[in-house]
């Protein structure tokens, strides 16, 4: 068998084309290649398609952020007015507060912004009192939160006085000495109670 295949072989190898016969050939084939073209319109389609694909998903994922952002802005916005005990209030003070205090840039920024959540916080006790909700376990956190917010509406006062910006400070201290007389029942309430524990 291996003895006919290798004649078989070395014959093959002795037969070749003129060079008539291959000009032929050749003609032949490009003469096939002219009347029937390469399909490109298939690749472009497939092209098309798959840009087409791409703008969808990313217009997708897109919408979904925008969506996922409208809700995040709508449930900030519906927990502004909760006071403790309600379902958004974390919302409030722990992402929609902090956000707020995170974009202000100078010492007079962010202690404007504590005496605001200093009054912000009398407020809420205000409210939880006038609707008998001030039980004693959150007339303490509320009181906590509030000498804390005390705590570093000072020191930011402080920093104003030492880097020569006694008008803002004085300015956010008579604020606050206003919040304070206005909210007077309340920060006695609060005061009493956290002296008493």
């Amino acid at each position: 068998m291996k003895g006919k295949f290798k004649i078989l072989q070395e014959e093959s190898q002795k037969v070749a084309l003129d060079e008539s016969e291959r000009q032929a050939l050749r003609d032949s084939l490009m003469s096939y290649m002219e009347k029937t073209p390469v399909r490109e319109p298939v690749i472009a389609q497939s092209e098309a398609e798959s840009k087409r694909r791409n703008i969808t998903k990313t217009s997708g994922t897109l919408g979904i952020l925008i969506l996922l952002l409208l809700a995040g802005i709508g449930v900030s916005y519906a927990a502004e007015q909760t006071v403790p005990g309600d379902n958004l209030y974390p919302v409030k003070v722990s992402v929609t507060e902090k956000v707020r205090g995170t974009l202000c840039f100078s010492e007079k920024r962010r202690a404007e912004h504590e005496a605001a959540l200093i009054d912000r916080r009398l407020q809420e006790a205000e409210k939880l009192h006038d609707q008998s909700r001030l039980s004693a376990n959150v007339r303490q956190a509320m009181a906590d939160d509030f000498s804390h917010h005390v705590q570093t509406l000072s020191q930011h006062v402080q920093m104003l006085t030492q880097n020569n910006n006694r008008d803002a400070a004085e300015k956010i201290t008579a604020k606050l000495e206003s919040s304070l007389s206005t909210h007077a029942d309340v920060v006695h309430i609060l005061t009493v109670n956290a002296s008493e524990n």
